[in-house]
């Protein structure tokens, strides 16, 4: 049990060591979902992005709705758009929140 161990913690570290010394690689193998931020209601999700993430190849802020579909048990991403700043972003993610504070779901 040991050597398997072994052996598989070794072609672990040279994975990650062939990832590490190629910038494409390691752009493709290590993305992960930008930070963000959330108002809610319900379990409706009004959300921005605090990073950027790329759209149309430029670093754009991200803000738009999580929907929560009861009969899926999942989030689905409903009304997104994108923003040169991030002040802009969360603006918008409150404004949704506000239009929706009374319960009518914006779509």
């Amino acid at each position: 049990m040991t050597n398997l161990t072994e052996a598989s913690d070794k072609a672990t570290k040279e994975f990650e060591s062939i990832i590490r010394s190629d910038p494409m690689l390691t752009a493709l193998f290590t993305r992960r979902m930008p930070s963000y931020r959330y108002f809610s209601i319900g379990k409706d999700q009004y959300f921005w992005t605090t990073e950027t993430v790329k759209h149309g190849g430029k670093p754009r802020y991200a803000s738009g709705i999580y929907r929560y579909l009861k009969s899926k048990k999942a989030f689905k991403l409903v009304n997104e758009r994108y923003h040169a700043k991030r002040k802009d972003a969360k603006a918008r993610a409150l404004k949704l929140w506000e239009e929706n504070r009374d319960g009518t779901p914006n779509k």
